[in-house]
């Protein structure tokens, strides 16, 4: 069989979300121009939030089971109207929980083995999950179902930052117990760290 040749996309032709996907690159080069409240309401929500319809509930990010293992965690820094804290996005209310106040963001760099770009970021947000959550239902497969479920959710939030015109990285090589210990996880497990941020020039 011959080689099936797809047609390109046209980035001039694309669509939003096409676009957003073409644009999305790993950002480590942030700016310290502030990001507004609502740009990171939308990037919440597009990565845990909740979705009405027919009388049930469901999430942005598909999830086995619909069993929901994952939190969000916030750090701020530069957000005109948040105070710099911790914080704990709560899904069914679409609200932030502050944990800690302070700043948080350079513990938070030295415990992602002193990646110091993450610094120069806007806010960080840490996907955390339960595996005992989904395992209880699915074994020990759960475990891997809770990794894909961080990898919807961060692409989800990835995407919407690229149609927001902000940078954003995910990054897996951090101390999981140095960051657990900076924002007081408890029982949830960090998966993955997300700085955000407007980038240079922009």
């Amino acid at each position: 069989m011959d080689v099936i040749y797809l047609k390109k996309l046209d980035p001039e032709k694309a669509n939003t979300l096409e676009k957003s996907i073409y644009n999305r690159c790993s950002t480590r080069d942030f700016s310290e121009k502030p990001v507004k409240l609502d740009t990171l309401s939308k990037i919440l929500w597009s990565g845990q939030g909740m979705i009405e319809e027919s009388g049930s509930q469901r999430r942005t990010t598909p999830s086995a089971g619909a069993i929901y293992p994952l939190e969000l965690f916030i750090i701020s820094k530069n957000i005109p109207g948040l105070e710099n804290a911790t914080y704990h996005y709560l899904p069914e209310e679409h609200a932030l929980e502050p944990k800690e106040e302070g700043s948080f963001i350079e513990s938070l760099a030295a415990a992602c083995l002193h990646q110091r770009f993450i610094e120069r970021s806007a806010f960080i947000i840490v996907i955390a999950g339960d595996f005992e959550k989904t395992k209880q239902k699915y074994g020990a497969r759960g475990e891997r179902y809770v990794f894909m479920e961080a990898g919807h959710a961060s692409q989800n939030m990835s995407l919407v930052a690229a149609n927001l015109l902000l940078g954003a990285v995910v990054i897996g090589a951090f101390s999981d117990s140095e960051i657990a210990k900076i924002l007081n996880l408890g029982d949830w497990f960090p998966i993955a760290v997300m700085p955000f941020g407007y980038t240079q020039g922009k």
